[in-house]
Parts: C-alpha cells; sequence; structure tokens
C-alpha cells in the first residue's frame, strides 16, 4: 500500500508532467505544480523512468509551442504582415534562403517603420497603388530584388479579395516599370561612372 508521502509524489509528479506538455518551461511547471527545481532534478536522477517521461513530455510541448507559433505566423502572412512573409520564406523556400538582403552596396537599409508603411499601403486598396510606387522605388534604390518584389505583389495580391485592385495585366505592367526603372538607373549609373 502506497504512504501518504508517496501518493502526494506521485500527484506532484503527474501535475508537473502534464505542465511540462502544456509549457515546456521546467521552471515554470515547477512553480506551477510547487516542486523545487532541485527536487525536479533529484527525480529525474533518481528515477530513469520519470527522466524519460519527462523527456517525452518536453518534447511534446516543445511541439505544440512550435505549431501554436507557425500558426501565429500563419495568421500574420494573412494578414500581409511583410516581416511574416520575408521571415516565412527565409526559412522555408529555398529558392529565398541566403539570397533576400534589405541593404544596399553602400550599406543602407530599410527600417522596421519603412517595412511596417510598406506593408499597411499594400494592404488598403485606397493606397495600394502607392504602396507599389514604394516597392518600385525600393528595387530601384537597390534595397531589394526584383524577385523578391515580385513575390510581394504576388503573394499581396493573391491575399487580397478586393476585385478592382488589380488586373494580371496590370501586375505585368508594374513589374515591367519596375525592370525599366531599374535597366535605367543602371545605365544612368554606369554613364555616371564613365563621367569620373
Amino acid at each position: 500500500m502506497e504512504s501518504t508521502i508517496t501518493k502526494r509524489q506521485n500527484k506532484k509528479k503527474k501535475c508537473l508532467l502534464e505542465l511540462l506538455v502544456k509549457t515546456p518551461i521546467i521552471q515554470f511547471a515547477c512553480d506551477k505544480s510547487g516542486v523545487s527545481r532541485a527536487t525536479y532534478y533529484r527525480w529525474r536522477k533518481d528515477s530513469k523512468k520519470f527522466a524519460k517521461i519527462s523527456d517525452q513530455a518536453l518534447k511534446e510541448g516543445n511541439l505544440l509551442i512550435n505549431d501554436m507559433s507557425e500558426a501565429q505566423l500563419l495568421s500574420l502572412i494573412k494578414e500581409k504582415n511583410l516581416t511574416a512573409i520575408i521571415f516565412w520564406l527565409k526559412h522555408h523556400h529555398s529558392a529565398y534562403t541566403q539570397k533576400i538582403e534589405f541593404s544596399t552596396l553602400n550599406r543602407e537599409t530599410i527600417s522596421d517603420e519603412d517595412i511596417n508603411r510598406l506593408t499597411n499601403f499594400l494592404s488598403d486598396k485606397n493606397t495600394f497603388k502607392y504602396g507599389q510606387e514604394l516597392l518600385t522605388s525600393y528595387v530601384v534604390k537597390g534595397f531589394i530584388t526584383e524577385k523578391l518584389a515580385h513575390l510581394i505583389l504576388k503573394m499581396v495580391t493573391s491575399q487580397l479579395k478586393i476585385e478592382d485592385v488589380m488586373t494580371r495585366k496590370e501586375e505585368a505592367n508594374i513589374m515591367s516599370e519596375v525592370m525599366i526603372r531599374n535597366l535605367e538607373k543602371k545605365q544612368k549609373d554606369k554613364f555616371n561612372h564613365g563621367l569620373k
């Protein structure tokens, strides 16, 4: 027959393990279950079974947090959050790994404020055209690549449920304009370099 102390200890172990599955942070689970960290680590040391179950609980908890984080990230992408879009592409699309840079040769960068402003403009049908012009200027200035600008426009327009925002022909015209402006800038830079 189990002693009262053993029953209470097993109850605390069970509570701690359940908390680890929900929040895989040892200190948090110990605090919530009323178990000290020293006791938790002593239980692990004294019982290989508890250590194994504890490791499994931490693993399940980490998977749960990963799933929740990805769900939040996808929600932000659906809300046209440019930072979330870039993060996803950098970590899930091989064509954009280590190739997406928000800097020019002279190391000027786009601020977080500029990214948020661009996102806001592109996600509102009343300011969408201005957002396109701003995106084009980032390509011309060399802040982002044409490929990234293309992708951003495709993602934003595929998310917009507004029929009058842009037709496929307008999208092609905009990207042609981006490429022409970029080419003109390169020719101008080449010409100016030749004068020096």
